[in-house]
């Protein structure tokens, strides 16, 4: 129903297939061509506000809809109308209009319905074309783009002829009456190629647009003709570092960096990468940003004593951080483009295959010398092995029988041989002299239907960018030590710092002399032997106090090497672990308090008090509970600017309160008994002084209060 230049709020469709095809239709665009070639960037005003109804209806019922379902989307409408909305000025709500135009973003129905609107200019093309009443501006094997949506975003690519321009800016404002979509003035373009600087002028004047020249943006990404220059993609160096430059003041330890490394900066290219091969000398500057921030958190310091970058980049369990080279991302997804290319029957793949592959099927020499293209890897699935080369294709072994056999006299004589040439009445009949290249047991089960491409990498045959990633990487031998380092109960802070010592990524004058520096290395922490990660670990004096300190609490006997910090004794020892013996360690540093006990038909008021800033607003709040403990009531009030030490000058006047009134009973408690009043004065922080808020009932911001019960703990 959709027509398939419409890349937009469709499943299965993708926006890199419209930038991959408008790239490419870019290219064609300076070629010498009778009338030129012109392409027209169009962008639509308000797209979904102005959508006429009258015209929405009308295109369901030519659509086929049923009256009952547009009646209904009639009712949605008048429903719409009766919505209003409010602006929040300084958080409050202000002025009240209604909404009475057409479509709004932001409903689920809205996008799929502007959609089915645009399928009328994108068919009435379509149609120019085929009456020949304009003409494309490019013909590939009888594949001839004409133009491309994606949602409101229009690009037209038609020839620069006086009649084609004609009938085409005449559809376009016949398509703008009906519907009541107006184009942009500020944001329309054309482009002109192919013809001398004065007929792009007039071609230009005639049409009343903007003549431009590219490079210039599209969905996100810039293009250009010719090869990808840096300056299309350093964009993204730019803002890498304005994003850098909000994270270089938060003092960020390596654990949290390495967290925004790997889920922003390294995820921030992918978008562009499915389209262009990057420039080396960018990728080199992007990933020394990454880098220089992973390490020192500035962008511009390099840190001395750090780990091989590739090194870095590997997976966990090879004893890397789980990061990934921008490079090889870049050529996975090139490789995605490529599989896709190879296996999809789209307008754009068409097009892109009958540019590229000669009238055999193969790929043109300089775009098979790519240094991308020979990774993908890609074998066949033979069915009817039409289009199968025997000589050329992987279909029997893992390699082109052609890349072993060069210059052979019988492949020579039989260059063009198809796989369907030796099946028979849907069985194998090899002749015998083929028999030297490969043996009977190796021919692959015949399928049904056609031959399609599989990807030999995975064993079901599927593609995936991941798994491309891996196999285009450098691979390192597995590490024993990453699953006791990487353990989700470990905090990350404690990991990163574990991984960097078993890299042997720590600032001792050991590794800043194999930099180069000559230095004199003395331990800093007992003066007695050189500063190295071995001797600061487990031979340091200053060490075996610290440890022996830690056995103690822990009641566990002091490491010699990091094998026995590493190890779990449940595991390899296996020791069954003890509750009781567990609870007793944490014991010895807790103390045990409860909630008061409150006397019958008494009420317990339980009262805190806390400021913002030293000097600063003091607040306090309090708690009214019944004997049984519910909430009968609570309030905040504002006492004004105060300091720390007035609390303790005040000791002598509460006490001579406390002693005068004996009607009340005064007790100190634990913050840890006392959550609930503690939670109330620190609501209340920005009250002014003679400020007060009064709760008939518990607020709505307080959880659980205290249970009389139950049993707390604090850190003794």
């Amino acid at each position: 129903m959709v027509s398939s230049q419409q890349g937009a709020f469709i499943k299965g469709r993708n926006i890199h297939e419209k930038i991959v095809l408008s790239s490419e239709l870019v290219n064609e665009l300076d070629i010498k061509r009778r009338g030129g070639n012109v392409v027209l960037k169009i962008d639509i005003t308000q797209a979904y506000d102005s959508l006429s109804w009258k015209f929405l209806f009308e295109v369901l019922r030519r659509f086929g809809f049923s009256e009952m379902g547009i009646n209904w989307c009639l009712r949605v409408k008048t429903v719409s109308a009766d919505f209003g909305c409010m602006v929040l000025v300084n958080g409050g709500p202000c002025g009240f209009f209604g909404v009475g135009r057409s479509l709004r973003q932001g409903d689920p129905l809205s996008p799929i319905l502007f959609v089915l609107a645009e399928v009328v200019l994108s068919r009435n093309i379509t149609k120019l074309v085929q009456m020949g009443k304009m003409q494309s501006m490019v013909n590939r094997g009888g594949y001839q783009p004409t133009h491309l949506m994606f949602s409101d975003d229009i690009f037209i690519f038609c020839n620069g002829q006086k009649k084609n321009l004609k009938n085409l800016m005449d559809l376009l404002m016949k398509y703008q009456k009906s519907s009541v979509q107006e184009m942009n003035k500020a944001k329309r373009k054309c482009f002109v190629g192919g013809v001398p600087n004065i007929i792009r002028n007039a071609i230009a004047q005639a049409l009343q647009i903007h003549l431009s020249t590219f490079s210039d943006k599209y969905l996100g990404v810039i293009l250009n003709p010719g090869r990808v220059k840096t300056h299309q993609v350093w964009w993204m160096v730019e803002m890498m570092q304005k994003m850098l430059a909000g994270w270089m003041g938060k003092l960020l330890a390596f654990s949290a960096r390495l967290t925004l490394v790997k889920f922003v900066l390294c995820s921030m290219p992918i978008y562009t990468m499915p389209v262009y091969k990057w420039p080396k000398s960018v990728i080199q500057v992007c990933e020394r940003i990454i880098r220089n921030f992973l390490w020192s958190g500035d962008p511009a310091v390099k840190k001395l004593v750090n780990v091989k970058w590739d090194t870095v980049n590997a997976p966990v369990e090879e004893g890397g951080l789980g990061l990934r080279r921008l490079e090889a991302m870049n050529k996975a997804l090139l490789m995605k483009l490529l599989r896709n290319i190879e296996t999809e029957d789209e307008e754009w793949t068409n097009f892109m295959i009958a540019k590229f592959k000669n009238k055999k099927g193969e790929w043109i020499e300089y775009y098979k010398q790519s240094s991308i293209w020979p990774d993908i890897n890609l074998a066949w699935l033979v069915g009817d092995g039409k289009i199968i080369s025997v000589w050329k294709d992987k279909w029997v072994k893992n390699y082109p029988l052609i890349e072993r056999h060069h210059g052979d006299a019988y492949i020579t004589q039989n260059c063009d041989m198809k796989v369907q040439d030796l099946i028979q009445d849907g069985e194998w009949r090899i002749p015998e002299k083929m028999l030297q290249y490969f043996e009977l047991n190796e021919l692959p089960v015949m399928g049904s239907g056609k031959d399609r491409r599989i990807w030999t990498n995975d064993l079901a045959g599927i593609f995936t960018v991941a798994k491309a990633a891996q196999s285009v990487r450098n691979h390192y031998p597995k590490e024993s030590w990453t699953q006791q380092v990487w353990q989700p109960c470990i905090h990350p802070y404690t990991s990163t710092n574990l991984w960097k010592i078993l890299k042997g990524a720590c600032e001792t004058e050991e590794a800043v002399r194999k930099k180069g520096f000559s230095t004199v290395s003395k331990c800093y922490l007992c003066g007695n032997n050189n500063d190295t990660l071995q001797h600061i670990l487990w031979a340091c004096d200053f060490r075996s106090r610290i440890w022996h300190w830690l056995g103690g609490v822990s009641q566990c006997a002091s490491p010699s090497n990091l094998d026995e910090i590493l190890k779990n004794a449940v595991i390899y020892e296996s020791i069954q672990p003890n509750v009781g013996q567990f609870k007793q360690k944490i014991i010895r540093y807790t103390k045990e308090c409860r909630v008061r006990t409150k006397a019958q038909d008494q009420i317990l008021i339980c009262c805190d008090g806390a400021s913002k800033g030293n000097p600063g607003k003091y607040v306090s709040g309090f708690i009214a509970r019944t004997s049984i403990g519910d909430c009968i009531g609570a309030a905040l009030a504002g006492l004004g600017i105060a300091i720390n030490y007035l609390a303790g000058s005040y000791h002598g006047r509460w006490d001579k309160i406390k002693q005068s009134i004996t009607s009340i009973s005064f007790r100190y408690l634990y913050r840890e008994t006392n959550f609930s009043a503690d939670k109330m004065a620190k609501k209340g922080v920005l009250l002014n002084r003679g400020e007060v808020i009064y709760y008939d009932e518990k607020p709505s911001f307080l959880g659980a209060l205290e249970n009389e019960y139950g049993i707390y703990f604090r850190f003794s």
